[in-house]
């Protein structure tokens, strides 16, 4: 039984490329299917994901946004009461100048009206 040669030559091609396939195979790793690789979740930055998941409004995010209100109302409160402490001086030195100028006058020069 004779085969055609242009048989024999598609059947030699076929085998070389099945040759060539199994080889390929061997090396690489087994590749996932394209629902798996969209299944994979994208690179997201931490305050991203805290966002979505609602994290920023957790009982310590809350805590965490009232002490820096607090801080804020004393850093208010200190500035205001150095204020006051720098006016009640200020009104303290007059006082003493009244009263040293009240001592010096005699008390019949406060009643010339």
């Amino acid at each position: 039984m004779e085969v055609c040669p242009l048989l024999a030559l598609r059947i030699r091609l076929v085998i070389q490329k099945l040759k060539r396939a199994a080889l390929r195979l061997k090396g690489k790793k087994k590749r996932k299917s394209s629902t798996e690789q969209r299944i994979q979740p994208a690179r997201r930055p931490p305050e991203e994901i805290k966002r979505d998941y609602g994290f920023q409004d957790s009982p310590a995010a809350k805590a965490r946004a009232a002490l820096a209100e607090r801080h804020e109302k004393l850093e208010r409160v200190e500035d205001k009461a150095q204020t006051l402490q720098s006016s009640a001086e200020n009104f303290a030195g007059l006082a003493r100048e009244v009263v040293r100028e009240a001592e010096k006058t005699k008390w019949w020069q406060v009643w010339r009206y």
